[in-house]
């Protein structure tokens, strides 16, 4: 399931840099695979909390203001799968500090949610 969101995600984003060349984005979930034994890939999740990563955090976050929100963070998901108990509370997060969050299932979905964002 993982894998077809990442695909979606790459699609939507080079759609986005093609369209919109002036805008920048930042991965914003860090999405690794550690390998080796379990001590070492949990040393490795370590090293990214403490490097700022936030479990919940949306897939990908689009530095563009508009007139109502700082930013827009995606969270994309596939057919059903639904945002866990950290990615609803970073959802929360969002909205109360004014920035625009979206979940998309689909490349057509994120195409509106960017272009009505930058209207």
């Amino acid at each position: 399931m993982r894998h077809l969101e990442s695909k979606l995600q790459k699609a939507c984003v080079k759609w986005l840099r093609l369209q919109y060349p002036y805008i920048r984005t930042i991965p914003a979930n860090a999405d690794f695979k550690f390998h080796g034994t379990s001590e070492q890939c949990a040393v490795a999740g370590r090293r990214m909390v403490d490097m700022g990563y936030c479990k919940g955090t949306a897939d990908i976050q689009i530095l563009i203001s508009n007139r109502l929100f700082h930013s827009l963070f995606i969270e994309f998901k596939i057919l059903k799968g639904k945002q866990t108990k950290e990615q609803l509370k970073f959802e929360q997060y969002c909205w109360a500090n004014d920035f625009a969050y979206h979940v998309v299932r689909s490349f057509d979905e994120f195409r509106e949610v960017v272009t009505n964002y930058l209207r």
